[in-house]
């Protein structure tokens, strides 16, 4: 079974069985004579093949997407002649949809088959009267490359069609820009289709943007960037100006961690245990030195003296207030 890329476009007539109804005779005469004279000749001019006629409608393939917009451009515009506007049968003028697609297709025999065939047919029923709709597909094809201007009416779904298609409606000559309403679907459940479809995108907008707010929040409460930070640790506070020479002996004395050992020294307990009680009697000494504060008077002492536990024992101080 052949397969291949094509172009195809779907027609068919508004209100057929209508006009049917109200005179078989003088319908079937005017349809025909509308093919014979209009959709044959400019589906030839176009180098597109009819493949069949399906009663109201008219099912033709093209090897070129532009020369199937092109094709479907022309009929439109033809019908605007008096003689299919006039009133035929019932006083209704006759008017097409129409419907382009570009997809690929199975060949079987002189017929086509597949769901390029499927798209098409669909996207007619989605035109307005006198009106053609094209696929994305094909509207990537023509873009840029026709004297037509087109409306985005967004992914769409379609019946019995699996994905969503993005459609296009074509702005004929004398139409505005606006996005004018689709033809209402034919029931309540493709109507439902067509309005979640099309309000779709805009979730696609909004979604992404409440997620990214709600992290920012997230994230703004966890730093707390107003907070002021950690505490810090608790200065000491001296009463006085210390002298250099006792900020600096001070600064190296060192601080019992151990039983029998120091922050700047290892050794026995006996080595270490001497030398500890040497330097806190210079610290204290250094201490006992601190100017006076306020008015002249002087600030409390602390009578504290060096206390040895015994032989490798810590040093301590003994302090009386």
């Amino acid at each position: 079974m052949e397969r291949r890329l094509a172009a195809i476009l779907f027609a068919d007539i508004v209100g057929y069985t209508r006009q049917m109804q109200a005179d078989e005779a003088a319908t079937l005469a005017r349809v025909q004579a509308c093919w014979d004279r209009l959709a044959i000749p400019l589906v030839q001019a176009h180098k597109g093949r009819i493949v069949k006629r399906l009663g109201d409608g008219l099912l033709v393939e093209f090897a070129s997407a532009v020369n199937a917009v092109e094709c479907a451009a022309a009929w439109q515009a033809a019908m605007a002649a008096p003689e299919w506007t006039d009133g035929g049968a019932g006083g209704e003028p006759l008017r097409f949809r129409i419907g382009v697609n570009v997809g690929d297709i199975v060949v079987d025999g002189d017929d086509i088959l597949g769901d390029g065939v499927n798209v098409a047919s669909r996207l007619e029923g989605l035109a307005e009267p006198g009106g053609i709709v094209v696929s994305g597909s094909a509207h990537d094809q023509v873009d840029g490359k026709i004297a037509a201007r087109f409306v985005a009416l967004g992914p769409t779904e379609l019946r019995n069609v699996e994905h969503p298609v993005r459609v296009f409606r074509m702005l004929l000559p004398g139409e505005g820009t606006a996005d004018l309403p689709l033809r209402a679907p034919a029931d309540a459940a493709s109507a439902a289709a067509v309005t979640a479809s099309r309000a779709a995108p805009r979730w696609r907008i909004a979604l992404p943007l409440a997620l990214a707010g709600i992290i920012v929040v997230l994230a703004l409460m966890l730093w707390k960037p107003w907070s002021d930070g950690d505490a810090a640790a608790p200065a000491v506070v001296r009463s006085g100006p210390a002298t250099a020479e006792g900020a600096d002996r001070a600064d190296r004395a060192p601080v019992a961690t151990e039983p029998g050992r120091t922050a700047e020294g290892t050794g026995d307990s006996a080595k270490d245990g001497g030398a500890g009680k040497g330097l806190v009697g210079s610290t204290l000494d250094s201490l006992k030195k601190i100017a006076p504060v306020g008015d002249g008077s002087s600030a409390p002492t602390t009578d504290c003296a060096p206390n040895d536990a015994g032989q490798g024992a810590a040093v301590q101080l003994d302090c009386n207030r």
